[in-house]
Protein backbone atom coordinates (compact mmCIF):
# COMPACT_ATOMS: atom_id res chain seq x y z
CA UNK A 1 0.00 0.00 0.00
CA UNK A 2 1.19 3.51 -0.82
CA UNK A 3 0.69 6.95 0.71
CA UNK A 4 2.02 10.36 -0.32
CA UNK A 5 3.98 12.80 1.82
CA UNK A 6 5.38 15.82 -0.04
CA UNK A 7 8.47 14.76 -2.02
CA UNK A 8 8.48 11.15 -0.89
CA UNK A 9 6.11 8.25 -1.35
CA UNK A 10 5.36 6.21 1.75
CA UNK A 11 5.04 2.47 1.38
CA UNK A 12 2.89 1.11 4.19
CA UNK A 13 4.16 -2.07 5.86
CA UNK A 14 1.71 -4.05 7.98
CA UNK A 15 2.56 -5.82 11.22
CA UNK A 16 3.01 -9.54 10.66
CA UNK A 17 0.51 -10.64 13.31
CA UNK A 18 -2.17 -8.65 11.45
CA UNK A 19 -1.82 -10.72 8.25
CA UNK A 20 -4.60 -13.20 7.43
CA UNK A 21 -2.11 -16.07 7.19
CA UNK A 22 -1.73 -17.45 10.72
CA UNK A 23 1.63 -18.98 9.74
CA UNK A 24 3.05 -15.58 8.84
CA UNK A 25 6.41 -15.14 10.56
CA UNK A 26 6.38 -18.58 12.20
CA UNK A 27 8.98 -21.36 12.05
CA UNK A 28 8.52 -24.53 10.03
CA UNK A 29 8.52 -27.86 11.86
CA UNK A 30 12.02 -28.62 10.53
CA UNK A 31 13.34 -25.28 11.77
CA UNK A 32 11.82 -25.78 15.22
CA UNK A 33 13.26 -29.29 15.41
CA UNK A 34 16.67 -28.03 14.36
CA UNK A 35 16.68 -25.31 17.03
CA UNK A 36 15.51 -27.75 19.70
CA UNK A 37 18.16 -30.29 18.68
CA UNK A 38 20.84 -27.58 18.79
CA UNK A 39 19.77 -26.72 22.33
CA UNK A 40 19.91 -30.34 23.44
CA UNK A 41 23.35 -30.77 21.88
CA UNK A 42 24.53 -27.58 23.54
CA UNK A 43 23.20 -28.87 26.87
CA UNK A 44 25.07 -32.14 26.36
CA UNK A 45 28.28 -30.24 25.60
CA UNK A 46 27.76 -27.99 28.60
CA UNK A 47 27.18 -31.02 30.83
CA UNK A 48 30.39 -32.67 29.64
CA UNK A 49 32.31 -29.41 29.96
CA UNK A 50 31.06 -28.72 33.49
CA UNK A 51 31.55 -32.18 34.88
CA UNK A 52 34.30 -33.67 32.72
CA UNK A 53 35.84 -36.88 34.02
CA UNK A 54 34.66 -36.05 37.55
CA UNK A 55 31.19 -37.28 36.58
CA UNK A 56 32.56 -40.82 36.66
CA UNK A 57 32.75 -40.58 40.46
CA UNK A 58 28.97 -40.81 40.57
CA UNK A 59 26.63 -43.66 39.93
CA UNK A 60 24.80 -43.95 36.61
CA UNK A 61 21.59 -42.88 38.33
CA UNK A 62 23.14 -39.67 39.66
CA UNK A 63 24.73 -38.93 36.29
CA UNK A 64 21.31 -39.29 34.62
CA UNK A 65 19.81 -36.88 37.16
CA UNK A 66 22.54 -34.37 36.37
CA UNK A 67 21.84 -34.70 32.66
CA UNK A 68 18.12 -34.15 33.24
CA UNK A 69 18.85 -30.79 34.82
CA UNK A 70 20.69 -29.70 31.69
CA UNK A 71 18.03 -31.07 29.32
CA UNK A 72 15.34 -29.39 31.37
CA UNK A 73 17.13 -26.13 30.66
CA UNK A 74 17.15 -27.00 26.94
CA UNK A 75 13.38 -27.54 26.98
CA UNK A 76 12.88 -24.25 28.77
CA UNK A 77 14.97 -22.46 26.14
CA UNK A 78 13.00 -24.15 23.36
CA UNK A 79 9.79 -22.79 24.88
CA UNK A 80 11.48 -19.39 25.09
CA UNK A 81 12.23 -19.50 21.34
CA UNK A 82 8.57 -20.25 20.60
CA UNK A 83 7.52 -17.24 22.67
CA UNK A 84 10.14 -15.05 20.98
CA UNK A 85 8.95 -16.08 17.51
CA UNK A 86 5.42 -15.03 18.47
CA UNK A 87 6.70 -11.68 19.71
CA UNK A 88 8.75 -11.21 16.51
CA UNK A 89 5.42 -11.23 14.66
CA UNK A 90 4.46 -8.14 16.66
CA UNK A 91 7.81 -6.41 16.08
CA UNK A 92 8.01 -6.97 12.34
CA UNK A 93 6.25 -5.26 9.41
CA UNK A 94 6.05 -6.20 5.73
CA UNK A 95 5.19 -4.40 2.51
CA UNK A 96 4.60 -6.94 -0.26
CA UNK A 97 5.05 -6.79 -4.05
CA UNK A 98 4.50 -9.30 -6.85
CA UNK A 99 7.39 -10.61 -8.96
CA UNK A 100 6.42 -11.17 -12.59
CA UNK A 101 6.98 -10.08 -16.14
CA UNK A 102 3.27 -9.70 -16.87
CA UNK A 103 0.16 -8.33 -15.23
CA UNK A 104 -1.86 -10.82 -13.22
CA UNK A 105 -5.65 -10.62 -13.46
CA UNK A 106 -5.98 -12.26 -10.04
CA UNK A 107 -3.86 -9.51 -8.49
CA UNK A 108 -6.05 -6.81 -10.02
CA UNK A 109 -9.11 -8.50 -8.53
CA UNK A 110 -7.59 -9.10 -5.10
CA UNK A 111 -5.93 -5.73 -4.45
CA UNK A 112 -7.91 -3.04 -6.29
CA UNK A 113 -11.48 -1.87 -6.70
CA UNK A 114 -13.57 -2.65 -9.77
CA UNK A 115 -12.47 0.40 -11.75
CA UNK A 116 -9.69 2.25 -9.94
CA UNK A 117 -6.17 1.25 -9.01
CA UNK A 118 -2.74 1.14 -10.57
CA UNK A 119 0.21 -1.20 -10.86
CA UNK A 120 3.72 0.18 -10.35
CA UNK A 121 6.48 -1.52 -12.31
CA UNK A 122 9.99 -1.35 -10.86
CA UNK A 123 13.21 -3.34 -10.47
CA UNK A 124 15.37 -4.38 -7.55
CA UNK A 125 18.00 -1.73 -8.37
CA UNK A 126 15.34 0.96 -8.58
CA UNK A 127 13.94 -0.14 -5.23
CA UNK A 128 17.30 0.02 -3.47
CA UNK A 129 18.11 3.40 -5.06
CA UNK A 130 14.73 4.82 -4.03
CA UNK A 131 14.84 4.17 -0.27
CA UNK A 132 14.91 7.41 1.73
CA UNK A 133 13.97 6.58 5.31
CA UNK A 134 12.50 3.90 7.57
CA UNK A 135 12.19 3.12 11.26
CA UNK A 136 13.88 -0.10 12.42
CA UNK A 137 16.07 -2.57 10.56
CA UNK A 138 15.19 -3.02 6.89
CA UNK A 139 15.50 -6.23 4.86
CA UNK A 140 14.65 -6.74 1.18
CA UNK A 141 14.10 -10.06 -0.54
CA UNK A 142 11.85 -12.54 -2.29
CA UNK A 143 9.73 -15.09 -0.44
CA UNK A 144 10.51 -18.81 -0.59
CA UNK A 145 7.49 -21.12 -0.63
CA UNK A 146 7.97 -24.39 1.25
CA UNK A 147 6.26 -27.34 2.89
CA UNK A 148 6.13 -26.21 6.53
CA UNK A 149 6.14 -29.81 7.78
CA UNK A 150 9.03 -31.23 5.78
CA UNK A 151 11.18 -28.53 4.16
CA UNK A 152 14.11 -26.71 5.72
CA UNK A 153 14.03 -23.07 6.72
CA UNK A 154 16.81 -20.75 7.80
CA UNK A 155 16.84 -20.01 11.52
CA UNK A 156 17.86 -16.35 11.62
CA UNK A 157 15.36 -14.21 13.53
CA UNK A 158 14.11 -12.49 10.35
CA UNK A 159 14.01 -15.66 8.19
CA UNK A 160 10.37 -16.67 8.89
CA UNK A 161 9.19 -13.47 7.21
CA UNK A 162 10.74 -14.60 3.93
CA UNK A 163 9.20 -18.08 3.98
CA UNK A 164 5.55 -18.99 3.39
CA UNK A 165 3.57 -22.15 2.82
CA UNK A 166 3.78 -23.44 -0.75
CA UNK A 167 0.01 -23.00 -1.14
CA UNK A 168 0.74 -19.26 -1.53
CA UNK A 169 3.32 -19.75 -4.31
CA UNK A 170 1.17 -17.98 -6.90
CA UNK A 171 1.67 -14.71 -4.96
CA UNK A 172 5.37 -14.67 -5.98
CA UNK A 173 6.18 -12.05 -3.36
CA UNK A 174 9.02 -9.61 -2.98
CA UNK A 175 9.08 -7.85 0.39
CA UNK A 176 10.25 -4.85 2.29
CA UNK A 177 10.50 -6.14 5.87
CA UNK A 178 11.15 -3.78 8.78
CA UNK A 179 11.72 -5.01 12.33
CA UNK A 180 12.54 -3.50 15.70
CA UNK A 181 14.59 -6.61 16.59
CA UNK A 182 18.23 -5.86 15.77
CA UNK A 183 19.97 -9.16 16.58
CA UNK A 184 20.64 -11.77 13.86
CA UNK A 185 19.49 -14.76 15.91
CA UNK A 186 16.93 -15.22 18.64
CA UNK A 187 18.68 -15.68 21.98
CA UNK A 188 16.67 -17.99 24.25
CA UNK A 189 18.89 -17.06 27.19
CA UNK A 190 17.64 -13.49 26.93
CA UNK A 191 14.04 -14.52 26.37
CA UNK A 192 11.03 -12.39 25.53
CA UNK A 193 11.56 -9.92 28.36
CA UNK A 194 14.71 -8.52 26.76
CA UNK A 195 13.14 -8.02 23.32
CA UNK A 196 11.92 -4.56 22.27
CA UNK A 197 8.50 -3.47 23.44
CA UNK A 198 5.58 -4.16 21.11
CA UNK A 199 4.73 -0.95 19.23
CA UNK A 200 1.25 0.50 19.55
CA UNK A 201 0.87 0.96 15.81
CA UNK A 202 0.12 -1.89 13.42
CA UNK A 203 1.69 -0.19 10.39
CA UNK A 204 5.09 1.26 9.59
CA UNK A 205 6.10 3.68 6.82
CA UNK A 206 9.02 3.15 4.45
CA UNK A 207 9.76 6.40 2.63
CA UNK A 208 10.95 6.14 -0.96
CA UNK A 209 11.77 8.56 -3.77
CA UNK A 210 9.03 8.00 -6.41
CA UNK A 211 11.28 9.31 -9.18
CA UNK A 212 13.76 6.52 -8.47
CA UNK A 213 11.19 3.83 -7.69
CA UNK A 214 8.64 4.11 -10.49
CA UNK A 215 9.65 2.87 -13.92
CA UNK A 216 6.15 2.43 -15.35
CA UNK A 217 2.51 2.60 -14.23
CA UNK A 218 -0.43 0.60 -15.60
CA UNK A 219 -3.96 1.72 -14.82
CA UNK A 220 -6.86 -0.62 -14.02
CA UNK A 221 -8.21 -2.68 -16.95
CA UNK A 222 -11.72 -1.27 -16.43
CA UNK A 223 -10.65 2.31 -15.86
CA UNK A 224 -11.53 5.06 -18.28
CA UNK A 225 -9.03 7.53 -19.72
CA UNK A 226 -9.50 9.90 -16.79
CA UNK A 227 -7.26 7.93 -14.38
CA UNK A 228 -4.42 7.70 -16.87
CA UNK A 229 -4.67 11.42 -17.58
CA UNK A 230 -4.71 12.34 -13.87
CA UNK A 231 -1.57 10.29 -13.20
CA UNK A 232 0.19 11.80 -16.21
CA UNK A 233 -0.56 15.31 -14.93
CA UNK A 234 0.72 14.42 -11.45
CA UNK A 235 3.90 12.89 -12.90
CA UNK A 236 4.47 15.97 -15.06
CA UNK A 237 4.01 18.27 -12.07
CA UNK A 238 6.32 16.20 -9.86
CA UNK A 239 8.87 15.65 -12.65
CA UNK A 240 8.55 11.87 -12.49
CA UNK A 241 9.88 10.39 -15.71
CA UNK A 242 7.79 7.22 -15.91
CA UNK A 243 5.48 5.99 -18.63
CA UNK A 244 1.78 5.66 -17.83
CA UNK A 245 -0.11 3.00 -19.79
CA UNK A 246 -3.48 1.35 -19.90
CA UNK A 247 -3.50 -2.19 -18.56
CA UNK A 248 -2.58 -4.88 -21.08
CA UNK A 249 -5.80 -6.59 -19.93
CA UNK A 250 -7.97 -3.65 -21.02
CA UNK A 251 -10.54 -4.75 -23.62
CA UNK A 252 -10.00 -3.39 -27.12
CA UNK A 253 -12.77 -0.95 -28.09
CA UNK A 254 -11.85 -0.82 -31.75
Amino acid sequence: MVGNDQDVMNLVAFRADEFEDDYEGTLSEKAKQKLEQNMIENSESQYLNDWGSSRNKYTEEIREDLKKDYYSGANSRAKSVTDMVQKMRKLTFANCWNIGEYEDSNMWGAYTTQTDGVVIKTTYDSITDSIVDYDGVLYLGSVDYIDFEHDKMKTEAIAPFFFKQRQFKSEAEFRFVVTDYKTKYLNPEDGVKNMPSVPNNTTRKISVNPTELIEEVRVHPKSGNYLKEVIERVFSREDIDAEVKHSSLRPSLS
